[in-house]
């Protein structure tokens, strides 16, 4: 009998070796995918061939973990690799057959024999006890031993089946329980022995790094509490409240978890699906958010803190078109108003001129309040462009922005109040914006590992907020000082104003604050905010 592995990976070095000498151990062949690696993966991957991976398939990355397309080419190959029964896989998995089965083979082909085409999976999640237990470049399956019985739903892990050149489906149950006519499931689960984090900082890495596709957490609901997942919600469980593996191969199904605890247990917590579930904002696709608007392009630049956001706004500022307000926040207490007609303009009116704010911007009160006033009917957005028009008034320009850096993670809030929204995100590499930050008093302190979570974080937070966005750009801050032409002249065209040479005249760059991590950084906190950010740091596509 032949049973292929469909395993699908990326950057998985950590358990790859041993996940494939498992499956080759237990009779199993795999059909490995690379969903766009760049660590080690592919080069393991390649020492295995013809020792248990038989094929190596490559799935293009689109910027953000993407389950249904994974799982849609999973039933795609499933209807063309020829074998008697398939594994839905992950890497970080090791999977038995229960007693009396010596392998997994023996164990499906007894229950290929007595009639049945497809078995479950018991799951049993291990995971370290504190923060301070790490199981990184150890073997993780002899020497992790507390686990809990995972088991939010029944038969959860229905993930082998038999190959009757039917349609199945796994995509409904996001490759959870796969579905097919005429099922017939072995009365029996096997075990699952899932490795999901080996350490505190494989776990911020793993969560706090990984963009996922919005759509899908929108849509179907998946990856709720990962793609809200902060550093604050990391907390271990005791050994006191796991079991404790046993020597004679038991399992202890008592007492099963509902959830992934250690992720923390809440609402969805990600800003974007509150955006798209306001009253009169249904429609979620970036088309939608394209709805006409008489506006041009109004450039909002966003950014993790001493990441350039200041140099870039006072070059953009000296546009002679253009006029771009520096802090304004209280575009997010705004948009959370309910009210509408001559209460919502009240509201509107008493937010920014009491904004901490408002006594920078040198306007009237009542000339705002009476231009709020001239507009009939009433709505949020209008309002909101009113005050900008007011404020670019004074420099007898006709064109605004802003520039308010916290504005990261609302970017869809504001997309939704305000179409003509262009988001430049100006990026620069988090050992810079870690040594920066020293000293300053500001969150989240000086703490490495505090300092790689939050960059990481507020930059997944962008890039998934960015999914909603129909006009969002990245640039790098390193650019901007190397060179600062070609990057002015890109923001312009993106925001479709005429490139002036007066961007370059006030605001010269310096170079000497580029860089600095590689000259002023410890080795040890380089470790460990790597440990952390590395993925990030290469995925941007900066020097690790």
């Amino acid at each position: 009998m032949r049973v292929v592995a469909l395993l699908t990976v990326r950057n998985e070095e950590r358990f790859l070796p041993r996940c494939l000498e498992h499956l080759y151990s237990q009779g199993i062949e795999t059909c490995l995918i690379d969903n766009g690696s760049y660590d080690k993966t592919l080069e393991i991957a390649r020492t295995f061939l013809n020792k248990g991976v038989f094929k190596i398939e490559h799935l293009p990355y689109p910027g953000y973990f993407e389950l249904s397309t994974i799982i849609s080419n999973e039933e795609k190959l499933a209807k063309e690799i020829d074998t008697d029964w398939f594994i839905h896989h992950d890497a970080d998995e090791i999977r038995q057959a229960p007693k009396p089965y010596r392998t997994l083979i023996e164990g499906i082909e007894d229950a290929d024999r007595q009639g049945y085409n497809a078995i479950n999976f018991d799951e049993f999640v291990f995971m370290p006890t504190s923060d301070d237990e790490s199981f990184e470049g150890k073997n993780y399956v002899e020497e992790m031993h507390y686990y809990y019985f995972y088991e939010p739903d029944k038969l959860y892990r229905l993930n082998a089946w038999k190959n009757l050149n039917i349609p199945i489906n796994l995509t409904n149950a996001g490759g959870h329980r796969v579905a097919f006519e005429g099922q017939r499931i072995f009365p029996v689960s096997f075990i699952l022995r899932h490795y999901v984090v080996l350490s505190r900082t494989h776990a911020l890495q793993k969560y706090l790094g990984r963009v996922h596709s919005m759509k899908e957490t929108i849509e179907r609901g998946w990856h709720r509490v990962s793609s809200s997942f902060t550093s604050e919600h990391l907390n271990f469980p005791s050994r006191e409240r796991l079991k404790l593996v046993s020597a004679d191969n038991s399992w202890d199904k008592s007492e099963p978890w509902l959830y992934q605890e250690f992720k923390g247990n809440r609402p969805f917590l990600t800003n974007q699906i509150t955006a798209c579930e306001k009253p009169n904002q249904e429609e979620n696709s970036k088309q939608e958010l394209l709805k006409e608007t008489s506006c041009p392009p109004m450039p909002i630049i966003v950014s993790v803190g001493n990441s350039g956001a200041t140099l870039l706004r006072l070059m953009l500022d000296a546009h002679p078109e253009l006029s771009i307000l520096a802090e304004t926040h209280f575009m997010l207490s705004v948009l959370q108003l309910k009210s509408e007609g001559d209460v919502l303009r009240h509201e509107l009116y008493n937010l920014v001129v009491n904004s901490p704010s408002w006594g920078g911007f040198h306007l009237s009160k009542e000339d705002f309040y009476n231009k709020l006033g001239a507009i009939n009917p009433f709505n949020l957005s209008d309002g909101l462009r009113c005050f900008y028009k007011i404020y670019v008034q004074q420099f007898k320009k006709p064109r605004y922005g802003d520039k308010t850096p916290q504005y990261l993670t609302q970017m869809s809030s504001i997309q939704a109040a305000l179409p003509e929204a262009h988001f430049i995100h100006i990026i620069r590499d988090g050992r810079d914006v870690a040594l920066s930050k020293r000293g300053l008093g500001v969150e989240p302190g000086n703490d490495i590992e505090a300092q790689a979570s939050n960059w990481v974080w507020q930059i997944r937070e962008a890039r998934q907020q960015a999914q909603f966005c129909p006009h969002y750009l990245e640039i790098h801050y390193e650019d901007l000082i190397t060179d600062t032409k070609s990057v002015l002249m890109k923001i312009c065209q993106f925001i479709d104003l005429l490139y002036s040479e007066n961007l370059l005249t006030q605001f010269l760059p310096d170079r000497t604050r580029i860089n600095n991590w590689q000259r002023e950084m410890s080795i040890s906190d380089r470790a460990k905010f790597e440990a952390i950010a590395g993925s990030m740091l290469h995925e941007l596509g900066y020097k690790i």
